[in-house]
């Protein structure tokens, strides 16, 4: 397996989210499985933080009235910065 492509393919889903692409779910679902196959726990732990600000904002985005440009966007858009940030550099440390 090749690490580093697998660890391209979660800074290509991010940023495929910023570009409206895919859904909020998707991107979780993408990143989540790529950690898994990756299973490098230095990884995981450094994009712990921003990938359960994505999935408490995806899960509030299901209850009735919960204004997501109001409430989550930011936070979303911060988590996937910080996603592609995070991966980008461990993937420069890891060449």
């Amino acid at each position: 397996m090749d690490v580093a492509y697998q660890i391209s393919l979660i800074t290509g889903a991010a940023k495929d989210y910023q570009d409206g692409l895919m859904s909020l779910h998707t991107l979780i679902h993408k990143v989540e499985g790529l950690l898994a196959v990756i299973e490098d726990d230095a990884l995981s732990d450094k994009l712990s933080d921003a990938v359960f600000a994505l999935e408490v904002v995806n899960a509030h985005a299901d209850i009735s009235g919960y204004d997501f440009e109001a409430n989550g966007r930011s936070i979303v858009e911060r988590a996937v910065q910080e996603i592609i940030a995070k991966t980008e550099a461990y993937s420069r440390s890891a060449d």
